[in-house]
């Protein structure tokens, strides 16, 4: 591999080449013209070629010179993005955030203007989980923080409770007048969607004292933005947080047609691994996003 003396000649040449003249060369990186030519003399002897042609009009590129320039040009720019890059870390702490897609679409992207408001140099950078956080084996590779749904009852990673809200039944105006639903065991000539595994409407029947064995009838979903696409769109009938859905319901896309709300022993948690030692920054939005959480649970 070939040795340059210094970067400072790179700079020198790629200057030259752009201008065209050694008098703009020196201009453009404010030093004199002199220092110039010195830098491109020491490029040269290093690569045991020449690489422009001096003329009274002016320098030219040789054919190496030519060969050359496009490397410089990508090595330099790649350079500029990497001291950007460090200045940025440098100012602005980044926090690794794993979500939920439900969750912070409907709960989270609300409230973050005021976050940003109140730390500006924050920077979160956000991953969309499918609820596997807390199944991984080395959680703290994924992210510093995790909004997880279950029963925050998981090894190795501290949880703390953020949402825990009763459910309601909910499906389309166009499902009803296939087959109202005017009592729980109406439920049985739909489909009841369900994510993951049939738990959650079991509690839910289980808490309203029907028939568990309803929650067996129904369709498995990967998650919760494609079960609520596949309740709008009349598949079946599903659970969800009465102000997740408020805007369909409000729309009259959604309706609730059982006038029952039940919790669930399924919640919404923040997480982190008890291995990771969290940053400043990672606190800070996980001590906020508690914060709002907190302000809006009931006594």
């Amino acid at each position: 591999m070939a040795r340059v003396a210094h970067l400072k000649a790179i700079q020198a040449f790629e200057a030259v080449a752009r201008t065209g003249n050694v008098t703009l060369a020196a201009a453009a990186l404010s030093v004199t013209q002199s220092a110039i030519s010195y830098h491109i003399q020491v490029l040269e002897n290093d690569l045991a070629v020449k690489l422009f042609d001096r003329g009274s009009r002016g320098v030219r590129l040789t054919e190496a010179g030519l060969q050359l320039l496009p490397f410089v040009r990508d090595g330099l720019v790649s350079i500029d993005r990497g001291l950007r890059a460090v200045a940025r870390v440098k100012t602005h702490d980044v926090v690794r955030v794993a979500v939920l897609p439900m969750f912070a679409s409907r709960w989270l992207a609300p409230r973050l203007s005021e976050f940003w408001d109140k730390y500006p140099k924050t920077e979160l950078a956000f991953t969309h989980d499918n609820n596997t956080y807390t199944n991984t084996a080395n959680p703290e590779e994924i992210a510093d923080v995790a909004i997880q749904w279950g029963f925050g009852d998981w090894p190795d990673v501290e949880s703390r409770l953020l949402l825990r809200a009763p459910l309601v039944a909910t499906c389309s105006p166009e499902l009803l007048k296939r087959a109202p639903i005017r009592k729980i065991a109406d439920l049985s000539n739909h489909s009841l969607l369900h994510v993951d595994n049939h738990m959650m409407w079991q509690q839910w029947l289980k808490r309203a004292e029907a028939d568990e064995a309803l929650a067996e009838k129904g369709l498995l979903m990967s998650d919760r933005h494609f079960q609520l696409s596949a309740t709008l769109n009349g598949v079946g009938v599903s659970l969800f947080i009465r102000s997740f859905i408020q805007n369909e319901l409000d729309k009259g896309t959604l309706v609730c047609p059982l006038a029952l709300e039940h919790d669930t022993d399924y919640a919404y948690y923040l997480a982190r691994s008890k291995r990771l030692k969290p940053s400043v920054a990672a606190t800070r939005f996980y001590e906020w996003i508690l914060s709002q959480a907190l302000e809006e649970r009931p006594e």
